[in-house]
């Protein structure tokens, strides 16, 4: 992700929430997450080639409590989903790809 995208989600993060950056910005629940994570820790945005990215992206490789909790909840709402589509909504809402 590009460091102009990376600072209009830091500077954004101030005004609107979570949900309204990734409607305006069209990106993943979990990059938010981790680019705010990132600068609450260091001040700054990510750089590609800095360990706490991939940190970050072997993070995406498991799921999350949020994860977890969008799981469940979706289950509640919509017990009857096939498990395919329950796999589709959680990589595109939380970017993992589960089996």
């Amino acid at each position: 992700m590009s460091p102009e995208v990376q600072q209009a989600i830091v500077r954004m993060s101030g005004r609107l929430s979570d949900e309204e950056i990734l409607m305006y910005l069209d990106i993943l629940t979990c990059s938010v997450r981790c680019i705010m994570s990132h600068f609450r820790k260091y001040g700054t945005i990510p750089d590609a080639q800095e360990p706490a990215q991939e940190e970050c992206q072997n993070n995406q490789q498991q799921l999350q409590g949020v994860d977890v909790e969008f799981l469940l909840n979706t289950i509640k709402k919509t017990p009857d989903l096939y498990l395919d589509e329950l796999q589709a909504m959680v990589l595109m809402e939380c970017g993992k790809d589960v089996s």
